[in-house]
């Protein structure tokens, strides 16, 4: 149970805290359409869960321990062109992903505390290379102890909205 904990703090944190889902998204897509859009939200996150348990499934069923291998098996080949394809895509994806989330961040820090662009942008750098050098271990830690504050933060600002 404390490891189904984990993934879900871990898939959590991936969605809300890489940014792919603030409330402010979700609003837009979802929450100014009334009841159609409420219904579209469930709809949305059943097709998600869905697709996290077929994935989840694959990867137990395969005794999948990479991204490399996951790669291989789903689409059948060894080193091909496709999967080879694939992963530069993917890794290049990461990296403009990891440049935008430390240009965020040196923006807030400039923002909010009139702090250099750079400062802020290099300590979220120090940071995020800091959690990826320990592998899966820190980014679960991360989320074990950031998701259920999030959590809890979210729930107090929606239950004292006045709207």
């Amino acid at each position: 149970m404390k490891n189904l904990f984990k993934a879900i703090f871990v898939i959590l944190g991936t969605i809300v805290g890489a940014g792919f889902a603030t409330g402010q998204e979700i609003y837009l897509f979802f929450g100014k359409y009334g009841v159609l859009g409420k219904a579209a939200l469930v709809l949305s996150g059943i097709i998600f869960g869905l697709l996290i348990f077929k994935t989840f499934s694959f990867i137990q069923k395969n005794e999948i321990d990479s991204y490399g291998v996951f790669v291989e098996k789903v689409f059948k080949k060894r080193k091909s062109f496709l999967t080879n394809t694939i992963s530069i895509i993917v890794v290049l994806f990461l990296g403009v992903c990891f440049i935008i989330m430390c240009s965020g961040m040196g923006a807030y820090f400039n923002q909010e505390l009139k702090i250099p662009n750079w400062v802020g942008a290099t300590i979220m750098c120090i940071v995020a290379s800091g959690i990826v050098v320990s592998k899966n271990n820190g980014i679960v830690k991360l989320n074990e102890v950031a998701m259920p504050f999030l959590i809890i933060i979210i729930l107090i600002i929606s239950f004292a909205s006045k709207r």
